[in-house]
C-alpha cells in the first residue's frame, strides 16, 4: 500500500516538482516506513519495548519524504520561488540534498542493524552499576526542567550559543522522566505530584508557543512510548 500511495504521489504530483526529487522522496518515504511494516508483523513477544528505529524511519518519512509532493504550497509570488523560513527564497529543490538524506538513512538503519544484531551489540553494551535513588532521580530531573524555565523565559540566554541544543531536550528529558516516575509509582509522592502539575502546563505552553510541527509531534510521541513502555498498554488497543 505504500508503494502504491507513493507511486500515487508521483504519478499526480504538482509539475513544479521535477521527477529525480519526486523519486527520491517517494524512495525516502517508503524507506522510513520499512520498520514500521516489520514492527506491525512481529509477534509480541518480538517487538522492542521502545520502537527507536521505527519512529526514526516515521520521522523521515513524515518530514523529509511527505512534504516534498506538497511543495506548490510553498510557491508565492510571480517570481515562482518556494519560500522558506525566514522568508528565504529557492529556485527548486536541492537535488543532492534530498538524496543525501535518504542515503543517510539507508547507513543509519545499517548501522543500527550491525550493532544490535552484530558482535558490537552482544560485548559494547552501556551498564550502570545500579540504579539511581528515587530522589536522587527527581533531583536531577528537576534541574533538567529549571534549565528548560529558564533558557524560554529569559532572552539573555536565549541569545546564547548552542545552549539551546542544551535546554531545549532538556525539557523533553525532564517531562518524560517525572512522566515515567509517576507512573511507575503505586502511590505518587505529593512533591512528584506537585512538579508535573507545575512543570507540564509551562513545558506545554513553551512546545505550543514555538508553533514547529517537529516539537508537537515529537512531544506526544514521546508521551505515548513512554505511557506504552510503563504500562505495556494502550488504552483503547492491546498490544
Amino acid at each position: 500500500m505504500v508503494v502504491i500511495g507513493c507511486g500515487l504521489l508521483v504519478v499526480l504530483r504538482d509539475p513544479i516538482l521535477l521527477l529525480p526529487n519526486a523519486l527520491v522522496a517517494a524512495a525516502t518515504v517508503i524507506a522510513g516506513a520499512v520498520p514500521t511494516i516489520r514492527y506491525i508483523t512481529m509477534s509480541p513477544e518480538q517487538k522492542p519495548i521502545v520502537p527507536g528505529l521505527e519512529l526514526i524511519g516515521v520521522f523521515y518519512a513524515a518530514f523529509f519524504g511527505l512534504p516534498v509532493f506538497f511543495l506548490h504550497v510553498l510557491r508565492f509570488g510571480h517570481s515562482n520561488s518556494i519560500v522558506t523560513y525566514n522568508r528565504i527564497e529557492l529556485d527548486q529543490l536541492n537535488f543532492d540534498a534530498q538524496s543525501a538524506i535518504f542515503i543517510s538513512l539507508l547507513l543509519f538503519y545499517i548501522g543500527w542493524l550491525s550493532i544490535k544484531n552484530g558482535a558490537w551489540g552482544r560485548h559494547w553494551r552501556l551498564r550502570f552499576p545500579a540504579p539511581p535513588s528515587r530522589n536522587h532521580s527527581i533531583l536531577a530531573l528537576l534541574g533538567l526542567a529549571i534549565v528548560n524555565v529558564v533558557y524560554e523565559l529569559i532572552p539573555f540566554f536565549r541569545a546564547l550559543p548552542s545552549v539551546g541544543q542544551f535546554a531545549g531536550p532538556a525539557g523533553f528529558i525532564s517531562m518524560i522522566g517525572f512522566l515515567y516516575l509517576y507512573l511507575k509509582s503505586k502511590k505518587p509522592s505529593p512533591w512528584l505530584t506537585l512538579l508535573i502539575g507545575v512543570y507540564a502546563p509551562v513545558w506545554t505552553y513553551n512546545i505550543f508557543k514555538s508553533a514547529f510541527l517537529t516539537q508537537l509531534v515529537l512531544m506526544f510521541i514521546m508521551l505515548a512510548v513512554t505511557y506504552i513502555w510503563v504500562r505495556k498498554s494502550i488504552p483503547w488497543l492491546s498490544i
